[in-house]
């Protein structure tokens, strides 16, 4: 007859009961977290703004898009908005007196070619936002929009509808390109009197250096050569006096004129005057094109954050599912463990225990989401 240890059945209880407190104990950490975290100044305006960054470029790279790049100009439009709705408690793209989206972007002097804004309130988790706005095909639209090449992210802290919240501002944009004319260089009009140097330069050249004979040689007189060489240095100063100044130079010698060329520049030139002619042509997606052309740049390679301790501070749901995630594992190898072991008798009080204890896991991680989420976006 077989008879089971007691010391193991002993140890399973305490282990059990020992994993049951650790999940309450890390229920009530998590939701703890996740209402004190958003108190922290540095939190919320530092590295929140970072970590939406980081999801919104891993959603990109997941359609094979282009990652995009953080602008201080885009932050600092993002960062003004946001204050602006804490200031006046309001929740929109358009405030109550008719301010459009599109105001701030002129605020700071951003010229764009494409523009988009996502907004958000009341989360308790970082990634809580960006998963609300992908739920949304308007806002993934913006995420995932091949024409946008630069982000800009603010946060505000307030309250909203007596709620105290965060706002979040999510910026996109495109820069517009200025041509800018590259101006010739001058066209150099030789003077006549270099001109001059060069006739009779080439009026040596063409004397001839060779005779058939002393006789000939004396048969010219000194006054026939010089006669000779008068008359054709005259010929070809009469010539040069009455070459038109359009004439670049002569002897076939041809300057080509310059040609204009048109550089695009890499970084937009920011000009606040430049932004009232443009043509906006607005949409319901919360997005804008000025018909101005995007600039070409370059995009640089974009390095995440990645999962470091400042982004998990904002993260309690993601620290919550991977808490229990360990002691759900270690339950299951627990069980798995004394089924082995007991194959004979089978423990089914064993069992139950870290069934309940599975399934009260999974109620207290849906209680959490439903006390912590439910983040608004527009």
């Amino acid at each position: 007859m077989h008879v089971y240890p007691r010391g193991l059945n002993v140890l399973q209880k305490i282990s059990l009961s020992l994993m049951a407190v650790l999940v309450v104990l890390t229920f009530i950490g998590a939701n703890l977290h996740a209402i004190l975290w958003q108190s922290s100044h540095w939190l919320v305006s530092t590295v929140l703004p970072a970590v939406v960054i980081d999801l919104t470029n891993k959603e990109r790279s997941q359609y094979e898009i282009a990652p995009l790049v953080r602008n201080e100009v885009l932050d600092k439009a993002a960062q003004l908005k946001a204050e602006h709705m804490a200031k006046n408690e309001y929740f929109a793209h358009y405030s109550p007196t008719g301010v459009s989206p599109w105001y701030w972007f002129d605020q700071v002097g951003y010229v764009y070619a494409h523009a988009g804004e996502n907004l958000a309130i009341h989360f308790t988790d970082s990634t809580e936002v960006v998963n609300a706005w992908m739920k949304s095909p308007t806002h993934r639209q913006n995420i995932v929009g091949p024409q946008y090449t630069e982000i800009g992210v603010g946060t505000a802290k307030g309250t909203f509808e007596g709620y105290d919240t965060v706002y979040v501002v999510q910026l996109f944009g495109a820069p517009a390109a200025r041509p800018v004319a590259v101006t010739p260089p001058p066209a150099v009009t030789p003077s006549p009197t270099a001109v001059a140097e060069v006739g009779i330069e080439q009026i040596e050249t063409n004397l001839p250096n060779s005779v058939e004979s002393p006789s000939v040689l004396a048969a010219e007189t000194e006054l026939e050569a010089v006669t000779k060489t008068s008359e054709v240095t005259s010929s070809l100063l009469e010539e040069v006096t009455t070459i038109p100044k359009e004439t670049a130079s002569v002897s076939e010698v041809v300057v080509p004129a310059p040609t204009e060329e048109v550089a695009i520049s890499e970084v937009p030139v920011v000009e606040a005057e430049a932004a009232k002619d443009i043509m906006v042509i607005e949409s319901p997606l919360i997005s804008t094109s000025s018909g101005l052309a995007a600039a070409q740049i370059t995009t640089p390679q974009v390095e995440e954050s990645g999962f470091n301790i400042p982004s998990i501070a904002t993260q309690p749901n993601t620290v919550l599912q991977f808490v229990y995630f360990l002691i759900g594992s270690a339950v299951v190898l627990l069980l798995s463990t004394s089924i082995v072991l007991e194959a004979r008798r089978f423990r089914v009080t064993q069992v139950l225990y870290g069934v309940l204890l599975l399934c009260g896991m999974g109620t207290l991680l849906y209680i959490h989401v439903s006390l912590t989420g439910g983040a608004i976006i527009v």
